[in-house]
């Protein structure tokens, strides 16, 4: 390290590697969106749905095969293991969370707007 500065991943402790790899999701997520917004502006909106779609499922089945063998988890019929073995009610709970999640974070962004921008409608 030059200054405190981090240089490469090897730089930094165990808890913020971790922070790391979370953020890696986020801005994963963040590409896929502006790899969206970018289709839509060229090419229009029903255009970006059709690629999103494509590119989606190829997408994901590339990621999640690679964390399954990163992770050591199994895959069946595209579908980690460890979800399949659950049961019906932890696998409710997950959905119930993730709903929760989605919704909170709509409402986020929503106050993040609006503080920030108060001008906007």
């Amino acid at each position: 390290m030059i200054d405190n500065k981090v240089e490469s991943p090897e730089d930094l402790s165990r808890h913020d590697m971790a922070r790391l790899v979370l953020d890696m999701f986020h801005r994963i997520m963040v590409h896929h969106t502006l790899w969206f917004r970018e289709v839509e502006h060229q090419l229009g909106m029903e255009k970006a749905l059709d690629v999103m779609h494509e590119a989606y499922h190829k997408s994901f089945d590339i990621q999640i095969q690679r964390l399954a063998r990163t992770l050591g988890f199994e895959m069946k019929e595209g579908i980690p293991q460890p979800l399949l073995d659950m049961s019906r009610d932890d696998l409710l709970t997950i959905m119930k969370t993730l709903g929760m999640n989605w919704i909170a974070g709509d409402g986020v962004w929503f106050q993040a707007v609006e503080t920030m921008h108060p001008e906007f409608p």
